[in-house]
């Protein structure tokens, strides 16, 4: 029994500190994860004096809402605006109702939309571009139809996260149409590893632990 003594104990303490490394990823990954939403302002008059409000699946069955707005000139094309983290369709660092004021001139019809757990669609958290290209692609879809075009005449722009999930997106489908990031990412694995103790400030050590408590609690 005594000879069992010493390694009962390592053991018990690897235990603990095991525990305790998932317990603090864990809570970490609870709190990083989750969307802090933002209302809509300005309202689609920003974007232009009418508007139809729309209504549509990701991938995966979550319920995603936007706006869309058909273009006053049409030229048989459309696009769709994907916004960044903790932002929605009217809230975007790139001034997207800007750029969909433009897009509109120019002939393309606009879809603007929330990603899941932005704004006022479906779901609680982000996934850093892991399951928003299921909504961007239930949003190509919808343009799609909307416009009665092919996807590949959807173009499709985003910025940050949205930017990312944009170039996962044409991992998911090669055939979309094409694609405008700006501040974007590729793999968001590479991401977390390089940003992802000082924005969370816990040693480099934890960051599997993060990723892994990630996708658990999503």
């Amino acid at each position: 029994m005594n000879a069992r003594g010493p390694a009962f104990i390592a053991g018990a303490l690897v235990a603990l500190v095991l525990i305790g490394y998932l317990a603090i990823s864990w809570r970490y990954a609870d709190g990083v994860t989750r969307v802090t939403r933002q209302p809509l302002r300005p309202d689609a008059t920003y974007i232009a004096p009418s508007h139809e409000d729309v209504e549509f699946k990701s991938t995966d069955g979550l319920t995603l809402r936007g706006w869309w707005f058909a273009s006053p000139v049409p030229k048989g094309r459309a696009a769709v605006l994907v916004h960044g983290k903790d932002q929605n369709r009217t809230i975007s660092s790139f001034d997207s109702g800007r750029i969909a004021r433009f897009l509109l001139a120019n002939g393309y019809s606009v879809l603007v939309f929330d990603l899941r757990g932005h704004g006022e669609s479906d779901g609680l958290r982000w996934g850093l571009g892991q399951f928003e290209p299921r909504d961007i692609l239930g949003a190509i879809d919808l343009a799609t139809k909307k416009a009665g075009v092919d996807k590949k005449h959807v173009a499709v722009i985003g910025e940050s996260m949205g930017g990312g999930s944009v170039l996962m997106t044409v991992k998911a489908d090669p055939d979309i149409g094409p694609v405008v990031v700006d501040s974007a990412y590729a793999d968001a694995r590479v991401l977390v590893g390089e940003v992802g103790p000082q924005y969370s400030g816990l040693p480099d050590a934890f960051t599997p632990g993060l990723v892994l408590a990630s996708r658990l609690v999503y």
